[in-house]
């Protein structure tokens, strides 16, 4: 498991960022798991809600390429 909190940022209305990457045993494959998590404003949680599905696109295209290049 890796995670981190970041409790100071300069990115406007957030307050708190968490992030967790779990790594578990699927078979003869590795289940990631990855759980993000913000506080701020009202209208930064507004953004980061409709932006969910785009970051968790963006999170399996990226393990999928790293899958990818540790396979080649």
């Amino acid at each position: 498991m890796y995670a981190y909190r970041v409790d100071v940022t300069n990115a406007p209305g957030a307050r708190a960022l968490a992030e967790e990457w779990r790594l578990e045993p699927a078979g003869t494959d590795t289940r990631v798991r990855w759980t993000f998590a913000a506080d701020g404003t009202a209208p930064f949680r507004l953004a980061l809600r409709a932006a969910r599905p785009g970051l968790g696109r963006a999170f399996r295209s990226a393990v999928t390429s790293l899958d990818r290049r540790l396979t080649r």
